[in-house]
């Protein structure tokens, strides 16, 4: 049986977590045009002290990833996201990844998380009622670039 591992994401990671965020349809912005973080965005990421970035590994070979961000003002967390590469889901990897991720905001002694889930997301739902979430209620969320 493969061993999952989670660690802190380095810049060495930067290239397989840009290239898994964008070839992800889920995590899209937009449905007209494919746009997610650059490699700077994620290099923002790691800089920021209040960001939690993890990556998964199954053998040594990159697995996964989360992006999270904790607010020490108010002792809140946003899961920005969490991807999987294909050929490893259903192995546990996004449980491995929400476990170290929910360790990481106990030691920070955060109160609440949460997340956005794109409506046509089904699976990411379930997964997030199974690791405890409620859905929450009358909100839409509207983007603007700028």
């Amino acid at each position: 049986m493969s061993q999952i591992s989670v660690r802190k994401m380095d810049t060495a990671d930067v290239d397989s977590v840009v290239s898994l965020g964008l070839s992800l349809k889920e995590l899209q912005f937009q449905e007209k045009e494919n746009i997610w973080y650059s490699h700077e965005n994620i290099l923002g990421f790691l800089s920021n002290p209040d960001s939690i970035c993890l990556v998964a590994e199954i053998d040594g070979q990159f697995a996964g990833f989360r992006l999270s961000t904790f607010n020490p003002y108010v002792k809140e967390a946003y899961l920005s996201d969490i991807a999987v590469v294909e050929k490893f889901r259903r192995l546990g990897v996004a449980k491995a990844l929400y476990t170290e991720t929910f360790k990481i905001l106990k030691e920070k002694d955060c109160v609440w998380v949460w997340t956005l889930v794109k409506s046509k997301n089904e699976k990411m739902a379930k997964m997030l009622i199974s690791e405890g979430f409620e859905k929450g209620v009358n909100y839409d969320v509207y983007f603007k670039s700028i």
